[in-house]
């Protein structure tokens, strides 16, 4: 095997390959081999052949030498999927906001177990401290991860900054999930009062109940206010709550999810790979790649919105 630490630090071009099957993949210039450091895992400064292959070859590394095989190699096909809640929007343009419990709906009591002001003083108080929480991940990525000079940082194992960001984005997710989770919990206690009162169960928790079939048949209200229908109540046209429930069920169950911790861009991002339902059948993989200041911008929309919804059902039914 040949040697591939310096005792100098060096840039040069690396030759990556698959780990299984060891066919070339892709090349990275000028690479930052800091002294002592090897080169990357399945990668190579072994220059690769000139010659153009035809069509159904492709060159494969063993030996320390490339070689020609045919391609029948199976292949990752990655799917990935960006929020857009407004192209136009951009961090700079990121204003916090604020409400008073006292704007927010009144919400219907479940006796001896809840207090709908200081549910509206929590979602209130929940809504600003994410927006300063998205605050202090944008500090923190300026920091810490924007200009990567040494890739080493990657792996270094105390404190690894690029972990701690994935971490302080992934606690973001799980603070607009649940709280949008709270606010499907109210809308079908509120609208749906009397079958709460037979049955004693909120038969719709959560967002991802607002895209059953079965559930949006039996409780119709509960999806037209949440994700709205265009007519009665405001509408949705960028499916925020539908990117927060798949990129949360991501973070929380694909076992692929920890693959993305270590990527890391220029401007705050949230990701995440995903099998749904852990099958892997198929060679198809979701990469979710989400701008954070987007899914922001959409956290506020989207908030405003279902609180204007709201208020428009609790007139409609006076």
């Amino acid at each position: 095997m040949r040697k591939e630490f310096y005792e100098y630090d060096r840039y040069v071009t690396i030759f990556h390959y698959n780990k299984w099957d060891k066919f070339f993949t892709h090349k990275e210039d000028n690479y930052y081999q800091q002294k002592g450091i090897g080169l990357p895992a399945n990668s190579t400064d072994i220059e690769l052949p000139s010659q153009k292959l035809p069509k159904g070859q492709i060159y494969v590394f063993e030996n320390d030498q490339w070689i020609v095989k045919e391609d029948i190699f199976p292949r990752t096909n990655l799917i990935e999927e960006n929020y857009i809640y407004n192209k136009e929007c951009s961090i700079k343009q990121f204003q916090i906001e604020s409400y008073s419990f006292l704007q927010m709906p009144k919400y219907e009591e479940i006796e001896r177990f809840t207090n709908p002001e200081l549910q509206s003083l929590m979602i209130v108080n929940k809504h600003l401290l994410i927006q300063h929480e998205f605050i202090d991940i944008v500090k923190f990525h300026e920091e810490n991860i924007k200009n990567l000079q040494n890739p080493y940082q990657l792996m270094q194992q105390e404190q690894n900054p690029f972990i701690l960001y994935r971490l302080k984005t992934e606690g973001l997710i799980l603070s607009i999930r649940s709280l949008f989770d709270e606010l499907v919990q109210l809308t079908y206690v509120t609208c749906y009062k009397s079958i709460f009162k037979t049955r004693n169960k909120i038969e719709v928790d959560c967002i991802g109940d607002l895209f059953s079939t079965k559930k949006n048949s039996t409780y119709p209200l509960c999806k037209q206010i949440l994700i709205g229908n265009g007519i009665d109540y405001y509408e949705d046209n960028t499916e925020f709550l539908k990117t927060i429930n798949n990129l949360f069920n991501s973070i929380k169950h694909s076992v692929l999810h920890y693959e993305a911790m270590l990527l890391y861009s220029d401007v705050p991002n949230v990701v995440s790979y995903y099998k749904k339902s852990n099958y892997f059948s198929k060679n198809d993989v979701l990469f979710f790649n989400h701008s954070l200041s987007q899914i922001m911008f959409g956290f506020q929309s989207n908030f405003r919105r279902i609180i204007n919804n709201q208020k428009k059902y609790l007139l409609s039914i006076k």
